[in-house]
Parts: structure tokens; sequence; C-alpha cells
């Protein structure tokens, strides 16, 4: 059941980052979008460095909330930090679209694969972020290999999830 609802949460961030970003080129003007994402990103990685230590406190004291009800209530947090996020984006007004010409879908995916086949910078650019994405799946298991062969304590994982959001955020 994890992994069904992880991949539903995978492909529902995909097909969202699209309506995202969309909203943000009408709703932004041009010259804020770098101050934009300058501060989403130091507002997420702020508080995703305090939520490590909140998960640290968490998983630090197993007598007070002993397992699973110790990582129920990280969910828990996690679903209405989420769910927070969700309904303040859900209530910025969009502005119409503008009209574009009837294409037909093949049209539409060959001018949306253009530039990758055209611009070897372009190319380059999303195979590094591939790159990027793809070692970002060993991530998780960090905590694992240093819970279960290094003998660190369950709460460390809340002291990597602060080191990680305070150096992404830097």
């Amino acid at each position: 059941a994890f992994y069904v609802f992880l991949g539903l949460f995978a492909l529902g961030s995909g097909i969202g980052g699209v309506a995202f970003m969309d909203m943000v080129g009408k709703t932004i003007p041009e010259g804020l979008r770098s101050t934009f994402f300058g501060w989403r990103l130091f507002a997420g990685g702020t508080l995703g460095f305090g939520g490590g230590f909140v998960v640290r406190a968490i998983l630090k004291d197993e007598a007070r909330l002993p397992f699973p009800w110790n990582y129920v209530l990280i969910f828990g947090l996690a679903w209405a930090c989420y769910s927070i996020a969700v309904m303040t984006y859900v209530f910025v007004p969009e502005p119409p679209s503008p009209r574009r010409g009837k294409k037909n879908l093949s049209a539409r995916w060959k001018e949306a694969l253009s530039p990758f086949w055209t611009n070897p910078d372009f190319r380059k650019l999303i195979f590094a972020r591939w790159a990027v994405y793809f070692s970002g799946i060993a991530v998780p298991y960090y905590a694992l290999f240093a819970r279960q062969t290094l003998g660190a304590p369950e709460s460390m994982a809340g002291v990597y999830v602060s080191t990680q959001m305070a150096a992404g955020t830097l």
C-alpha cells in the first residue's frame, strides 16, 4: 500500500508541477520570478531544517511515543503541512490563459520536444537534471545504513534531514 500511495503522490506531483509552473507564469511578473523562487527555496529549506529537529525529538524518546505511533505522528504532521501548502495554492485566482491555435496531439508533442533535439545545451541540462534526480534515489537509504551498519540511533534521521535541508538551502 505504501508504494502505491508513493507512486500516486509522485504522479500527482509531476502533473501538478506543470499546472504550478503555468500559474507562476501567469501570476508573477517575469522580473520577480527569480526572487519568488529564491524566497520559496529559502523558506522551504529553513522549515525543512526545523522539521528535522521535530523528527529527531519525536524519534528520540520511544518510551513516550512507541513505534508505530511515532511514525504516525510524523506522517500526520507531514500531511498537515502539505495540506496547508495545497490550500494556499488552491485559493490563488488564476488569470485566463491566452487562446492558442488548434493543433493535433502529434504537432504539440513535436513542438514540445523540439528544444531537446535542436539545442545541445538544453539537452545537457536535461541529462544533468536526470543524473541529479537519479542520485537522489539513494538518499533514503543513508539513514538505514547509518542505523543498521553504523549503529546510529533512530533519532539521527532528524539530524540527517536538518543537515540535508541546510545544505540544499545554501
